[in-house]
């Protein structure tokens, strides 16, 4: 086991570490502890990326180009962050682009995520034509409103993601 992992650049200790092989594809499963600087300069770093360098020190030195794959559950304690995460090498996603999606898509699931996804673009669509059309809202108004809408949105989503104590999931 591997005692740090560095994410684009940033040195974490780890906690719990596994990493397995998969048609020559690395995939890390870890908890490791930062603090929020550490995990600001994280999100900092990777920005709107969806890969960056991950590397294992008492493993390889070398880089691997990976991105995060699932959901991210974390919780905060006193001085840290411990965050429960998995990575996956870039390898990975350009061997499923030949078959298209992941096996792991449920296709009903998918339909129904797509289905409700258009309803709420189109709902917000009309909604904004609306607010326009009878002077609620200007044209200003309404950038300003999307751009706080999507920095409050990722807030929300990873406030969601926040358990007591992320070593207590497996």
């Amino acid at each position: 086991m591997t005692k740090t992992i560095i994410i684009a650049g940033v040195e974490c200790e780890v906690l719990r570490y596994n990493e397995e092989v998969c048609d020559d594809s690395i995939t890390i499963d870890c908890v490791h502890k930062t603090t929020e600087e550490q995990l600001k300069q994280i999100r900092d770093s990777i920005g709107t990326s969806t890969y960056f360098k991950v590397i294992r020190p008492d493993i390889n030195e070398t880089p691997l180009i990976m991105r995060y794959g699932g959901y991210t559950i974390w919780s905060k304690h006193d001085n840290y962050i411990k965050r429960k995460i998995c990575l996956v090498e870039n390898n990975y996603d350009n061997s499923i682009q030949k078959y298209g999606l992941p096996f792991f898509c449920d296709a009903r699931l998918l339909d129904k995520v797509i289905s409700l996804l258009g309803k709420n673009v189109a709902y917000i669509n009309f909604l904004e034509k609306h607010l326009l059309e009878n002077n609620i809202i200007s044209e200003k108004d309404l950038i300003d409103f999307k751009i706080n809408c999507n920095d409050l949105s990722m807030k929300i989503e990873r406030e969601l993601f926040c358990v007591d104590d992320v070593e207590k999931f497996r």
